[in-house]
């Protein structure tokens, strides 16, 4: 049999969920504002992004699409029910499918690949202070999540190279990276509460992205700490699910409670959480994105591009 070449990233079963009846999306550019229409089969693909090497090129996408039969089964059944999963079995299917469905993206991908390319640098010296700095207080919150770092003592741990004087990092390292941190995102989720949002017919539809997971911290200064720490229990992790339910985790606790009805406000401040936590993409059965922007909720793509930027102007400049 063929190997598959597309990888889908963003898993075609849960894309229909926010899609058309015929599989129609929306794709939305959030750096340009442009907006073009796609499918469930043209959306969230790269080329052989799971391939990896040894004689079975593609067992990282089998064991993902067994992965994905398992949710797509449980997510049919929340539509139902309306309630999340009783038995221990398909709530812990659940919880994973979120958990690595947090790390198997492509923002997670270049995410790690930088963090190992910083690795050998270090190991290299050519770090700045600065630069170690940030790398102290990074393992120190690793440290505080319950991790060991481990410190590599060569190139070839990280799975590095170097072609040409640049470094260089092995993909099969990087996929592992994913998965084994999506094992360790599991776990901290097994502690969370967790609350079924369900929209109320008529309530604005709800929209995905390209890193559909996203944690956001609720303090002084308003909603922020947008797609980082999945880990500390002070931060809200949001997941839309489908169109009309999302999946919110709270702090350290019980792992289930009862569905709660969501509102417009619930509504928008999810899809924000998408727009500001998305790498470039995010997907919706309409050509309108209903979101928060500043002090009020908006139903116009035109605020999205800007929004994002000022969302990355803040963050540039609290490092």
């Amino acid at each position: 049999m063929p190997t598959p070449k597309r990888h889908h990233y963003v898993p075609r079963f849960y894309l229909k969920g926010f899609a058309a009846r015929d599989g129609a999306l929306f794709a939305h550019d959030l750096d340009t504002g442009a907006i073009r229409k796609g499918t469930t089969l043209t959306e969230g693909v790269e080329r052989h992004f799971y391939r990896v090497s040894g004689s079975d090129v593609a067992r990282v996408e089998k064991g993902l699409s067994e992965i994905e039969g398992h949710a797509a089964s449980i997510i049919r059944e929340i539509e139902r029910s309306r309630d999340l999963p009783c038995n221990k079995r398909d709530f812990e299917g659940l919880l994973f499918f979120v958990a690595l469905q947090s790390q198997r993206v492509v923002r997670a991908a270049d995410d790690i690949e930088r963090w190992l390319i910083d690795e050998a640098r270090r190991l290299r010296g050519e770090l700045s202070a600065a630069e170690e700095e940030r790398f102290r207080l990074a393992h120190e919150d690793m440290a505080k999540d319950g991790y060991e770092p481990s410190e590599p003592k060569t190139l070839d741990e990280l799975g590095a190279s170097i072609v040409d004087g640049r470094i260089t990092i092995d993909r099969d390292h990087v996929v592992a990276h994913m998965m084994g941190t999506a094992k360790s995102v599991f776990e901290v989720f097994m502690k969370r509460i967790w609350t079924l949002a369900v929209l109320a017919e008529g309530s604005p539809d709800l929209i995905t992205s390209d890193s559909p997971v996203n944690a956001v911290r609720t303090g002084d200064f308003g909603t922020s700490a947008v797609n980082a720490g999945y880990h500390f229990p002070d931060r809200i992790v949001l997941y839309p699910m489908t169109r009309r339910f999302g999946l919110v985790g709270n702090a350290d606790g019980r792992k289930r409670l009862r569905a709660a009805p969501a509102d417009e406000q619930q509504s928008a401040l999810l899809n924000w959480s998408v727009l500001m936590g998305a790498r470039r993409y995010a997907w919706s059965r309409r050509p309108r994105i209903h979101h928060v922007a500043g002090e009020g909720i908006h139903n116009e793509t035109s605020h999205v591009v800007s929004l994002r930027r000022k969302w990355r102007e803040r963050r540039s400049l609290s490092g």
